[in-house]
């Protein structure tokens, strides 16, 4: 096994079974967590996407399923650049997003949020920190979090993320839990 290494708050925390962290580039990002942790190890490093490649009669059916529920859940519509946060049948919040670029695109399937985060910390290609707030991230390498770097929502241009304007990121974090369901439909 080995052994990754983040931050929670102040404090640095050491994992077994992941990839090296502290140090090392990831998918091009060095990655700090900062905040309250309110899951242990990063999802990014821990979790395989729960993605399930299915027919779109087989996405019809789960969000059929979901919208019979009572259920909190999560809706992103690549075509029109659509997030919607549901209760069971009654959409109670929708806004417009940016999701993935057609070189870098959001993985369709369901999924569920995975690990959240108050703020990411990355330090980019031109070794410049950013902190990224209100991170829900719902595959291996793909999160909705708050985007304060563009103003492009409607259009998709992010690298495979869904990019939501900080106020509407906040709100979602705070009504999410661990475990929401994710369908990110065509």
């Amino acid at each position: 096994m080995t052994v990754a290494q983040f931050v929670v708050g102040q404090r640095e925390k050491t994992v077994l079974g992941v990839a090296p962290l502290k140090n090392k580039l990831l998918c091009g990002l060095v990655v700090t967590v900062l905040g309250s942790c309110l899951w242990s190890v990063p999802a990014l490093l821990m979790q395989r996407a729960t993605q399930i490649r299915a027919d779109d009669q087989w996405l019809v059916n789960s969000v059929n399923e979901l919208k019979a529920s009572s259920d909190r859940w999560i809706q992103v519509d690549l075509s029109e650049q659509m997030l919607t946060a549901w209760e069971g049948n009654s959409p109670i919040y929708s806004i417009l997003v940016s999701t993935g670029s057609a070189v870098s695109p959001t993985p369709v399937g369901v999924f569920t949020v995975q690990a959240m985060y108050d703020s990411v910390r990355v330090e980019r290609e031109d070794n410049t920190p950013s902190d990224i707030p209100h991170v829900l991230y719902f595959a291996t390498h793909y999160a909705i979090h708050g985007t304060y770097w563009h103003q492009n929502f409607g259009t998709p241009v992010s690298r495979g993320s869904v990019n939501v304007a900080v106020d509407h990121a906040a709100w979602l974090y705070y009504w999410a839990s661990l475990g929401v369901p994710v369908v990110v439909q065509p």
